[in-house]
């Protein structure tokens, strides 16, 4: 997200992460849009996997909209961390909707959006897969409305569950039981 990229604890945890050599793997989803505003227009470095250079570790880009390649660079990213070596990974995707409920997204241009649909990362795989003789239409299908199920009977749950306790708010927060803030 460009305008948490552009934040000062951010960039403060990049560099400690570079000062320690920590086996991390900071990962920016680029969406092309900070609330309502391009990325280009409110980053001087659009490249948004160029702001890790400064702290000094490997940095690359990643598109968003093949499964592939993110699969690839999440392994490459992974690998280094396990090696005691920090990096960022910007993997930049499309964001269809607006911000929020209350965003029109009006600041798209005209045909954008209809543009953007055939590069879907779910689009190009099933795509992909039917090319490859991977998996049919129908089995596509299948898998498609085993999700939607799986979603709807968590919504199901979730709807019917009643609320925790007010205790519970305290819960898994802190390591240590006797902790001041929770007395």
């Amino acid at each position: 997200m460009p305008t948490r990229i552009a934040q000062g604890a951010y960039r403060e945890a990049l560099n400690l992460a570079g000062i320690y050599d920590l086996p991390v793997v900071f990962i920016c989803e680029n969406n092309q849009y900070a609330m309502g505003t391009a990325v280009d227009r409110v980053q001087a470095q659009p490249d948004l996997f160029k702001h890790g250079t400064s702290f000094d570790m490997p940095c690359s880009l990643a598109s968003g909209m093949d499964v592939f390649s993110v699969n690839k660079a999440v392994r490459d990213h992974v690998a280094m961390a396990r090696e005691g070596q920090p990096s960022m990974l910007e993997i930049r995707t499309y964001r269809y909707q607006g911000h929020s409920i209350s965003d029109p997204a009006k600041y798209r241009a005209e045909g954008e959006l209809d543009a953007r649909k055939s590069e879907d990362a779910i689009v190009r795989l099933e795509r992909y897969l039917q090319e490859h003789g991977i998996l049919g239409e129908s089995e596509i299908e299948e898998i498609d409305d085993a999700i939607k199920e799986t979603v709807l009977d968590a919504i199901d749950v979730a709807d019917e569950s009643p609320f925790p306790d007010e205790d519970a708010l305290y819960d898994d927060i802190y390591v240590q039981d006797d902790y001041p803030f929770i007395q």
